[in-house]
C-alpha cells in the first residue's frame, strides 16, 4: 500500500470518476471536479467549492478550474498530486493543471483514453481545428452532422448560413448544451439532445433519418463512441471530418490505472 496522499482528480469522464473512486479505496484523500452538475447516471448535483460533497469517499467539485483556482485549492487542502483525467479535448484544462502544479511543485500526472487509429479511407477525412473542420465538410455536402458537441458552434453555423446548408448538432441535454444551440439560431429539428456513448446501430439509424451528407467528430476514443460514430458512417458511405486531437506536452503521461499507481508508489 503506498503512502496515503492527498489528490485532485480532475474528472469530467466516466474514467475521471472510476480514477477517484479507485483512488479513494486505495485509501487515498481524494478530490473530484468536474465543471459538470451531471454525471453519466444522470444524477444533478450543485456542489460548491468550499464546502464539496462525499460521493463513496470522494469529495465532488462542481466548478471550472483555472490555474488560479487550482493553486487555491492545492493550498487549502494540501494537496500532493493532480490527476488530469479530463476530456481529450478540454486543452484549457490539461495548461491550466499543468501550470499550477509548476508553480507549487505539484506532481502531475495525466491520464489520456487512447485515440482510435485511422483506418485508409477516402472517407476519413482528418483536419487540425474546428474552423478547418467546418471549411472541409461544408466542401461535402449541405446536411452536416455535428457530434462535437455545443462549445465550437461558431464556426459551423457561419458557414452553414453562408452555404444555406443545414445543420444536425448532436449534445447532451443539459439546459446549458440547448441554450447554446438556441443561443446560434438553431431551430428545434436541428438539435438533437441526447445521452451516449451510442452503438453503430443507432448512429446508422440516426444517421439516416437526418438524411446526414456528412458526419463532423472528434476522435474521442472507444469509451468516447468515437468507434461506433466511425463504423457507421463508413457503413453508410458517409464521410467523416475527424478533428484530431490537440497536442500537449504532458511532463507524465498514462494510458492505464496501473500507471497511474506505479507513479504514486
Amino acid at each position: 500500500m503506498a503512502e496515503r496522499k492527498t489528490i485532485l482528480v480532475m474528472a469530467g469522464t466516466k474514467e475521471g470518476r472510476e480514477i477517484a473512486q479507485n483512488l479513494s479505496a486505495q485509501g487515498h484523500m481524494v478530490y473530484e471536479s468536474s465543471t459538470s452538475h451531471y454525471d453519466h447516471r444522470g444524477l444533478k448535483e450543485k456542489v460548491a467549492i468550499l464546502s464539496g460533497a462525499e460521493d463513496q469517499g470522494v469529495i465532488r467539485i462542481t466548478e471550472s478550474l483555472s490555474q488560479e483556482k487550482i493553486m487555491e485549492l492545492a493550498k487549502e487542502k494540501g494537496i500532493e498530486l493532480v490527476v488530469d483525467a479530463t476530456h481529450p479535448y478540454a486543452v484549457n484544462a490539461s495548461l491550466n493543471a499543468i501550470a499550477a502544479c509548476q508553480e507549487l511543485g505539484i506532481k502531475y500526472i495525466r491520464y489520456e483514453r487512447e485515440k482510435t487509429d485511422l483506418p485508409i479511407s477516402s472517407l476519413i477525412l482528418p483536419v487540425k481545428n474546428y474552423d478547418e473542420a467546418a471549411a472541409r465538410a461544408f466542401s461535402l455536402g449541405k446536411r452536416i452532422f455535428l457530434t462535437i458537441g455545443s462549445r465550437q458552434l461558431k464556426p459551423f453555423v457561419e458557414l452553414a448560413r453562408h452555404f444555406h446548408a443545414f445543420l444536425i448538432v448532436r449534445v447532451l441535454p443539459w439546459e446549458e448544451s440547448i441554450r447554446t444551440c438556441h443561443s446560434y439560431g438553431l431551430s428545434p429539428d436541428q438539435i438533437l439532445a441526447m445521452q451516449g456513448p451510442f452503438s453503430k446501430e443507432l448512429n446508422m439509424a440516426l444517421f439516416k433519418e437526418y438524411k446526414a451528407e456528412v458526419i463532423v467528430s472528434k476522435n474521442t476514443g472507444l469509451e468516447g463512441g468515437f468507434k461506433a460514430k466511425l463504423d457507421a458512417a463508413l457503413a453508410l458511405n458517409i464521410p467523416i471530418v475527424v478533428i484530431e486531437r490537440p497536442k500537449i506536452d504532458y511532463p507524465v503521461l498514462a494510458y492505464h490505472y496501473s500507471q497511474i499507481l506505479n507513479q504514486i508508489r
